[in-house]
Parts: structure tokens; C-alpha cells; sequence
């Protein structure tokens, strides 16, 4: 099972990683979400990511909802990414929006910080994976400001280093952050990596790599 189904299925069958039931807090704060921001489908997403392969230029916008939380369960994690695969070093940009439901008198509103996991192509002087934090949603050259996320937050520093060195260590990275080694491998564990990624992967855990085939 893909990251995009099981994580479909988790919240269609409102329970978390751990097979347990989701709080009714959370199911409701969802239900709010998918209101206004519908989730792709896990068909959809596999759609797109085929044609990014063909075209050597993956992305999609953020509406691709992470699995529920268990640390912090009251945030409701959704997912972004682009990355230009055909170049020699490609920018890879990895977004993830925090979205929290916030009860002001009767009605109720969304409040988001942003979270950027990044490697920039050669060049810049950030190309290495990092995170940062993020206040705006950008897609297509467009650019707008994340629901009430605080517009005092710093966007462009910290750019905090990350053990990875690819983008799909930097996937397993921003995984890892969120959800923990563990889940993080139970949630991967049937995706075969191709071998030129082993020595990234291996750098993240040297004594588990086996356990990801």
C-alpha cells in the first residue's frame, strides 16, 4: 500500500497509524478541513505522479492530507511538493502546512504555520537539505499567506542542515520529523528504493536499512 492510500484509508476509517480511533476532536477538525481544502485521491496523486515522471517534473499542490498524528494531534498535516527531475541538480522543495482548528466563539478557523524541506540546485550557497519555517503558500509563481500564521515568524533563517542528501532522503527526513523512525517504517516499508539511493538512506539509519526491503 502507497503513503497516499494508507494514509486515505486511515483517515476514511479515522484511525491513526497505530490502528486506533482518532479523537473526536480531531475527526471533527478534519471534517471542517476537508470542507473548504477536499483531499486528492491516492488515484489521482498516482496520476500525477506518473505524468511528473514522463515529463521529468514532478509536482502537485497541497492537497495531499499526511496521516493523523499522534504527538501533537491537534495539527492536521498537508502536503506539497515540486521537484525539476530532470536536471543534474535539481531544487527540490517539499512543503508542509500545519493546520490547527481554532474555536473563536461559536464559529470555528483555520490557523497554519508552514514548514519547508529543501535542497537548492548548485550554486546557492543552501544547497544542502534543510527545513524552514514558511508563512505563504506558493504555487505556479503565485503566492499567498497561510491562515492566520503569524506574520512575524522568519522565513528565511533558520535553515536547519537534515541527514539527507536527496530527495528521497529528504522525503524520508520530513517523515521521520512528524511521525518517528518507527511508524515512519511501517508506513514505507512495502516501496522498493533504487539502489543508487542506498547510500543516502544508509546515512539516515545504518542499522535498519535492511528492514526497508
Amino acid at each position: 500500500m502507497t503513503l497516499a492510500k494508507k494514509s486515505e484509508t486511515l483517515w476514511s476509517e479515522k484511525r491513526d497509524l497505530n490502528g486506533s480511533d482518532i479523537g473526536c476532536d480531531m475527526r471533527d477538525n478534519y471534517e471542517f478541513m476537508i470542507s473548504s481544502k477536499h483531499p486528492i485521491t491516492s488515484k489521482a496523486l498516482e496520476e500525477l505522479i506518473n505524468e511528473g515522471s514522463r515529463r521529468r517534473e514532478l509536482c502537485f499542490d497541497s492537497k495531499f492530507y499526511l496521516p493523523p498524528l499522534q504527538d501533537n494531534s491537534e495539527f492536521i498535516l498537508v502536503f506539497s511538493l515540486k521537484c525539476n527531475l530532470g536536471s543534474p541538480s535539481p531544487k527540490t522543495s517539499l512543503r508542509v502546512e500545519m493546520h490547527r482548528v481554532v474555536k473563536i466563539g461559536r464559529e470555528k478557523e483555520t490557523h497554519c504555520l508552514g514548514m519547508r524541506f529543501e535542497v537548492h540546485g548548485n550554486g546557492s550557497e543552501h544547497n544542502y537539505c534543510h527545513v524552514q519555517l514558511s508563512s505563504e503558500h506558493r504555487w505556479k509563481g503565485s503566492k499567498d499567506r497561510l491562515p492566520n500564521c503569524p506574520p512575524w515568524i522568519p522565513t528565511e533563517i533558520p535553515r536547519i542542515p537534515l541527514m539527507a542528501d536527496c530527495p528521497v532522503s529528504l522525503i524520508v527526513a520530513l517523515l521521520v520529523s512528524f511521525y518517528g523512525k518507527h511508524q515512519t517504517r511501517e508506513m514505507m516499508k512495502s516501496i522498493r528504493f533504487d539502489g543508487k539511493y542506498e547510500q543516502a538512506l544508509r546515512r539516515l539509519w545504518s542499522d535498519e536499512l535492511g528492514r526497508w526491503r
